[in-house]
């Protein structure tokens, strides 16, 4: 639940009359953590009575106006307590204040005391100097206020110091809730008993005070005639208390919302205290884990390294950081980071041990799948060195691999955006245009399926690269005649050949040729090289096939009259997603198709070459092996 900052709904912020501290939660509405004030009883009936719609900042805004009106306060003011905000819940302490006395009430007539003895001996009268403490005389005759002495504005300020002053206008100032005890407590000291007692009683602006006031009756002829009285304002000390209580029911909350592990242990290593969310995360509850040893929820196999920390823990008797396997309650195993120290007493014994433990069971996980990633990389790092150096690349690792990631986002954030833009761009207009003829709708939807099987053709050969280069590629190896499977390329490129009138010449060996590799795979690699050589040959041109065994290798040689390649752009022309710079880029094509060529002949322990000249056409080589002692040379 979002925390608002402290608002006041009025400026002025005196010491406040009231104060309410309350728990603001998004699901079950308010709860009261405590309240202190004059009114604090009419303020939670009112609380009470609209708790369960309290469930946001601005609905606690409406309940503070109204606990201001109805209550007349001056003053109020809201203020979060940051340090226990949870999940759904948030903390607030609203503070209303009194500028002024309300004289409005009329004063309860007290019936008159008559004297029951005449005269009587006052008792020598004390001189009091300690600040915060007052001594009087109160003299039952008369109901009058005598012998005063010490801090008088603690308790007289503004009802003046006559000598006739009488009790009432005092009795006006304790709090409503503590005057019933108080009256009691006096009745006790008239009846002749030593009293001493605490209640609360409000200043002349309406702040509250704790007092602690002391009663000894004075005895004549064995008739007690008047009290002596000393009052010791303990409002600091009550306000420590407060605090403490404050900070003791903060640091509870924390106890109980904490998700970490917190626990105390007493002398003999047993559980004396645990947190409920600690407890559930090791799927107990707190009530099943007291009383029980530390270690007795430890694995086997590190119990004897824990009691060896704790050895070292009450060795140095400082903080002591180890970490330590539990077994939950179902058996699962659960990593802890353990934070535990020692306490003693004050005549320094040993009292036990407080500690908290962090889960860091999926930290650790993750520590050694990049521990086995690192291995990985480390002999994929060492493999890519062997193939750099075997094909002569002067590029240090590293940079080639730097350098090939860069390139492959931002070539295939091109290659993707290019069909997809063309796409989106005529789906468009034939979306916005009710009246275009058939015959251009017809050609955008032409367009439309070119670009979609392009970008389909795009998305494949990424994934089958991928595969490939993670090893995750199964050839799925089997005797076949590769001359088939060349006329079946052959004619899967024969119709885009024959609307360029290019010419296909084929010449292949008499002998029936056996290779045990994977059909579909080398498909690919001669329909790649096929469809390159239609694309880059002009209208008119020729496209020759050769195919001939050279001792226990099939070789095939495919050569095009096509626009060919730039000399420096021959050591490149297998990395992925690389194209040749030309001035006219008409051409379509992701730049995957070789680099994809030379992973399968790679992967199939062949040999590829391509050797070529600008305006000259393009040779490939192949080389595949064949089944050992199976065939006769006939080159």
């Amino acid at each position: 639940m979002p925390v608002e900052p402290e608002k006041s709904l009025n400026p002025a912020n005196p010491k406040p009359a009231l104060l309410v501290m309350l728990e603001v939660n998004e699901e079950k509405g308010t709860k009261i953590v405590y309240s202190e004030g004059k009114t604090a009883r009419d303020a939670e009936e009112i609380i009470l009575a609209m708790a369960d719609s309290v469930r946001t900042y601005q609905a606690l805004e409406l309940l503070t106006e109204k606990l201001r009106t109805e209550l007349k306060y001056s003053t109020a003011s809201i203020n979060p307590v940051v340090d226990l905000q949870t999940p759904g819940a948030a903390f607030y302490e609203v503070e209303f204040t009194l500028i002024g006395i309300d004289k409005t009430k009329k004063e309860k007539q007290q019936p008159k005391i008559e004297p029951t003895i005449v005269s009587t001996k006052q008792p020598d009268s004390p001189q009091i100097n300690f600040s915060n403490t007052v001594y009087f005389v109160l003299d039952l005759l008369t109901g009058t206020i005598t012998s005063k002495s010490g801090d008088l504005t603690t308790l007289f300020s503004g009802l003046g110091i006559e000598p006739d002053m009488r009790i009432i206008p005092l009795l006006k100032r304790i709090h409503p809730a503590d005057l019933r005890f108080f009256k009691s407590k006096f009745r006790e000291a008239f009846a002749g008993t030593q009293v001493d007692f605490n209640y609360r009683i409000y200043t002349d602006d309406q702040q509250l005070k704790y007092i602690r006031h002391f009663v000894q009756p004075v005895f004549t002829a064995g008739k007690p005639v008047a009290v002596q009285n000393l009052i010791i304002d303990v409002t600091y000390d009550k306000e420590l208390a407060l605090r403490l209580r404050r900070s003791e029911e903060k640091l509870r909350i924390l106890f109980e919302t904490a998700d970490d592990l917190i626990f105390v242990l007493d002398q003999r290593g047993n559980f004396s205290s645990v947190n409920a969310l600690g407890a559930l995360s090791l799927e107990y509850l707190p009530e099943e884990m007291t009383g029980k040893h530390f270690i007795s929820f430890i694995e086997d196999d590190q119990r004897s390294i824990i009691a060896v920390s704790f050895k070292e823990l009450l060795k140095i008797s400082k903080l002591v950081t180890f970490e330590v396997a539990f077994i939950t309650k179902f058996g699962k195993k659960l990593t802890f980071e353990i934070n535990a120290r020692p306490v003693y007493t004050q005549k320094n014994r040993f009292d036990g041990i407080v500690g908290i433990g962090r889960n860091v069971t999926s930290r650790i996980h993750d520590q050694e799948m990049m521990s086995d990633l690192n291995n990985k990389l480390i002999e994929a790092n060492r493999i890519i060195s062997i193939e750099r150096d075997r094909v002569k690349q002067r590029i240090s690792v590293l940079e080639e691999l730097n350098h090939l990631k860069s390139e492959f986002v931002a070539n295939i954030s091109h290659e993707l955006r290019t069909p997809l833009a063309s796409i989106i761009g005529f789906s468009e207009t034939i979306d916005s245009d009710s009246d275009m003829p058939e015959s251009v709708r017809n050609d955008f939807n032409k367009i439309i399926l070119t670009e979609a099987k392009r970008l389909a053709e795009l998305i494949n050969d990424v994934l089958d690269i991928s595969k490939l280069e993670g090893g995750k590629v199964i050839l799925n190896r089997s005797d076949f005649d590769p001359i088939d499977v060349l006329n079946e390329a052959v004619g899967n490129v024969k119709k885009y050949a024959e609307e360029k009138s290019i010419a296909i010449i084929e010449e292949y060996p008499d002998n029936n040729v056996i290779i045990n590799a994977d059909k579909d795979r080398i498909l690919q690699v001669f329909e790649n090289i096929l469809s390159n050589a239609v694309k880059f040959t002009g209208p008119g041109g020729r496209i020759t096939i050769f195919a001939r065994l050279r001792k226990n290798e099939l070789e095939v040689i495919i050569s095009d009259t096509g626009i060919g390649i730039p000399k420096k752009d021959l050591p490149h022309i297998f990395q992925k997603f690389y194209r040749v710079s030309r001035s006219d880029n008409s051409i379509p094509g992701s730049g995957l198709g070789l680099s994809l060529v030379k992973q399968i002949i790679d992967l199939h322990k062949g040999f590829i070459t391509l050797k070529s000249e600008e305006n000259n056409g393009t040779t490939v080589i192949m080389k595949l092996q064949l089944i050992p002692k199976r065939y006769t040379n006939s080159g």
